[in-house]
């Protein structure tokens, strides 16, 4: 009987220690620090809402104005590596506990948990692969990734105008014309302007004939008035003399 209660004396205690931790462990929250600041902001300029999460198809869609040229597979698998729940909380990605176990020549032991896969797309070599996307699969690109030189494009220039180009054609800043045709529109524009200009000189001639019927009805309506009231003046007169008469 002593040795039992003993025993169940002892299981009280180590659940009570248990507790303890558990309760220590709850109250010491774990402070985080921004790590990486800039991306904080870059994730920030695209969460309007400021919530702390962005969906994942709106990363897709920053993903394809970025002009990787990737199909819309390796964006949806490139998302899916940060994203859960459909949506990706960047503040995992961008802050980081103040208490780090690390060790002096030796990597945290989060580091070592992580696959070889997840380490290798850390490095700097796969992220530049990874920013590439796949324009170093297009033939206008060259490896590195550098634009041609100017010796390469002269001769990139030189092979398109060497190019044997069909009769009656040109080719002129990177468009092909037909001289022919360039000249029956040059005709046709040329005798549109003559015919323009014909008609234009015309209603100048006749807007000058109605100036000048204009100012000769306005000085025939000026003698008419005139007229008019010299008129009205003799007839006032011969009625006064009429009025004189009979009187």
């Amino acid at each position: 009987d002593d040795d039992n209660s003993k025993d169940g004396r002892r299981d009280k205690d180590k659940k009570s220690s248990i507790d303890r931790d558990k309760e220590k462990k709850k109250k010491e929250k774990v402070k985080m620090y921004t790590d990486d600041p800039n991306l904080l902001l870059s994730f920030v300029y695209f969460d309007q809402s400021h919530c702390g999460y962005i969906f994942d198809k709106d990363i897709e869609e920053l993903l394809y104005t970025l002009g990787l040229n990737l199909s819309r597979a390796q964006v949806r698998k490139l998302v899916q590596k940060v994203v859960t729940r459909d949506s990706l909380h960047y503040r995992k990605l961008t802050d980081k506990p103040k208490k780090e176990e690390e060790t002096a020549g030796k990597e945290p032991n989060d580091v070592k948990d992580k696959p070889k896969e997840e380490r290798k797309e850390t490095d700097p070599e796969a992220l530049a692969a990874l920013a590439y996307g796949n324009k170093r699969l297009l033939p206008v690109f060259e490896v590195g990734g550098s634009p041609p030189s100017k010796r390469a494009r002269k001769d990139m220039e030189e092979s398109k105008e060497s190019v044997a180009l069909p009769d009656g054609y040109t080719m002129f800043r990177g468009s092909l014309l037909h001289v022919d045709q360039m000249r029956e529109q040059l005709k046709r524009s040329e005798k549109a302007r003559i015919d323009t200009e014909a008609k234009m000189l015309s209603l100048r001639e006749e807007l000058k004939e109605v100036k000048d019927k204009a100012v000769k009805t306005s000085i025939s309506a000026k003698e008419l008035a005139t007229n008019l009231a010299l008129t009205s003046k003799k007839l006032r007169h011969t009625e006064n003399e009429l009025a004189k008469m009979k009187v």
